[in-house]
């Protein structure tokens, strides 16, 4: 029957078979050395007496040949033998010690788990661009990971001690690797929808411009078109005829046009000119009306004056400078009513045959609108024909 005892230690339940009474045994909870109580119980069903011996058959045993009990000195030692033999558990490892490392674990996971959530913001944000720059940092935030979870065991197995820093740790790094992933393909979608939307603008902006020029294009064919309409259905007042053309009440007509010699300069030279002269009256029942001269040297009156042949050639309008005016010619002027004034204008000579010549002068010189066009016939220029 199996001898059931108390480990003195511990004071755990301890079992054995009834063949261990009085050796040592250890204890499988706190591997403490004992010995075994007494020796098994004794049953209940009644012992016979021993038989009585013979007389006769019993020998005399001399006191020395008697048994010996072993002294109490040999008795441990023996126990100390027998102990010795017995196999021994490795002793496990301090709770500090597994507790300290599942600490080292976390912290080293959630320091690993902060520089990749750093490095995968700011390598996303820094490469926007590009679908897969974030996942660089993926190998930190893994190597994380693996030190959380690893610290997570280690904690769980040395009963929960130290199981906050990997927990926070391997959460970390899962953020990391989520943004890693993630944040790259946000900032590329985004990109994408930026660089269409620009494309797209310029596109707007590329057919606006077209549109525009075209546009620009109609109006300035519109104007030539217009210009070209005007001077077609214009009025030409025939010189020869002595025609006359009217602005603001005051009446201008060309008296004479001729090829001659004029002095230039301060000294005697002389240059062929074409000279044509004007005469203006005004009609104006009351008042005065102010004429500026179109040959006055006033580059606004002079840059609309024009005269071309029948051919488009045009002749160019010029003076003897600021210095010195042409003789006979005008400047700014009070035009008295029914009074006529006299003014000069001098062009280059023509150069080739010609039929006929157009003269334009600008109204605006005697308050007007528009212009004033006279046409001189070949036969009304005076020495046309000489080199």
């Amino acid at each position: 029957m199996p001898i059931t005892t108390a480990c003195p230690n511990c004071q755990a339940t301890v079992k054995a078979p009834d063949d261990m009474a009085g050796k040592k045994a250890r204890c499988p909870k706190c591997q403490g050395v004992f010995v075994m109580p007494g020796s098994a119980p004794i049953s209940s069903r009644p012992v016979p007496p021993p038989r009585p011996r013979p007389t006769d058959d019993l020998d005399e045993v001399p006191p020395d040949e008697l048994p010996r009990r072993p002294s109490r000195r040999r008795e441990r030692d023996d126990l100390d033998d027998r102990d010795d033999d017995l196999p021994r558990r490795p002793a496990p490892p301090p709770e500090s010690d597994r507790s300290g490392t599942a600490l080292g674990l976390g912290i080293g996971s959630l320091a690993t788990g902060v520089i990749a959530l750093m490095s995968a913001v700011g390598v996303s944000a820094l490469c926007f661009c590009c679908p897969i720059s974030g996942w660089v940092t993926l190998p930190v935030s893994i190597t994380g990971a693996i030190l959380g979870g690893a610290g997570v065991i280690v904690a769980l197995a040395t009963g929960k001690r130290g199981l906050a820093f990997p927990i926070a740790g391997t959460a970390v790094n899962v953020v990391a690797i989520a943004l890693a992933i993630i944040l790259p393909l946000v900032g590329f979608s985004l990109f994408t929808a930026a660089n269409s939307q620009a494309m797209n603008q310029m596109q707007q902006n590329a057919i606006q411009v077209q549109k525009q020029a075209a546009e620009q294009q109609r109006r300035q064919i519109e104007d030539m078109q217009k210009k070209q309409q005007e001077e077609a259905n214009a009025v030409w007042a025939d010189v020869g005829k002595r025609e006359t053309q009217k602005a603001n009440d005051v009446e201008v007509r060309v008296t004479s046009a001729k090829v001659e010699e004029v002095p230039i300069g301060a000294g005697r030279l002389k240059s062929k000119r074409l000279v044509v002269r004007l005469e203006l009256t005004s009609r104006k029942p009351a008042g005065e009306v102010t004429y500026r001269g179109w040959g006055s040297g006033d580059v606004f009156s002079q840059r609309d004056v024009k005269l071309t042949d029948n051919q488009g050639a045009p002749l160019l309008m010029v003076d003897n400078g600021p210095r010195r005016r042409v003789e006979g010619q005008v400047g700014t002027v009070n035009l008295q009513p029914n009074q006529p004034v006299t003014d000069v204008l001098h062009f280059t000579q023509p150069l080739r045959q010609f039929d006929f010549l157009r003269l334009e002068l600008p109204a605006g010189n005697v308050g007007g609108t528009g212009k004033l066009r006279f046409q001189i016939p070949k036969a009304m220029v005076e020495g046309a024909d000489q080199p």
